[in-house]
């Protein structure tokens, strides 16, 4: 388990590892919320509780030409395609999640529901 507490505005803390953390915030407009997240995005086997927030944290899911750019990318494209791709698009959303771009994982991870595709 992942516990996580919250400090106040971006500032989190959790039970174990790195003990503060930020999550962005924009300060004008408003986040999706968990309750906007898909629930097999909410119970995903590989995210992270502090990984989940951050997709929540956004304001707007990525644009469907977004989304078609990135459904052409090779490495998504087959992952799609893939019966078993689901956990595999899962662990490259993980990935673009730690390098800093929540918009890329957050698209993947609308590619990996069977209810968008």
């Amino acid at each position: 388990m992942d516990l996580v507490g919250r400090m106040g505005r971006a500032y989190y803390v959790r039970a174990s590892g790195p003990a503060v953390y930020t999550v962005h915030q924009p300060v004008n407009e408003m986040a999706m919320g968990f309750d906007q997240l898909p629930e097999r995005i909410r119970r995903s086997p590989v995210l992270t509780g502090n990984e989940i927030a951050e997709i929540a944290a956004l304001t707007e899911w990525p644009s469907q030409p977004a989304l078609d750019l990135l459904s052409l990318e090779p490495a998504v494209a087959e992952l799609v395609l893939q019966e078993e791709g689901y956990m595999h698009l899962h662990e490259l959303a993980r990935k673009a999640i730690i390098a800093g771009s929540v918009d890329r994982a957050a698209g993947i991870l609308l590619l990996a529901d069977p209810l968008y595709t």
